[in-house]
């Protein structure tokens, strides 16, 4: 298995694939809180339809954040409110 990837790679990651969707960020910090996944504020570069123009952005990876070493299954906080290949 490859070593984890280190937070700021995840962020990275995560910021550069919402711009393309309409999710896109001007900006995008971490939050602090949690132990199992990576959370994020999004800045929206252009509000949603209803106005939104902040979101938060939950992650998980195949471990938990704080302790890259335990392992963990994503699958147990799997709750789809946007889904990438409903654009395709």
């Amino acid at each position: 298995m490859a070593a984890p990837k280190t937070a700021e790679e995840i962020k990275s990651e995560i910021f550069e694939w919402l711009k393309k969707t309409k999710y896109a960020a001007t900006s995008f910090e971490s939050l602090p809180g949690g132990s199992a996944n990576f959370i994020y504020r999004a800045k929206l570069a252009t509000p949603l339809e209803d106005g939104t123009t902040d979101v938060l952005v939950k992650h998980g990876e195949g471990y938990m954040a704080v302790a890259p070493a335990n392992k963990i299954r994503t699958e147990r906080c799997v709750r789809i409110f946007y889904s990438p290949l409903a654009e395709n």
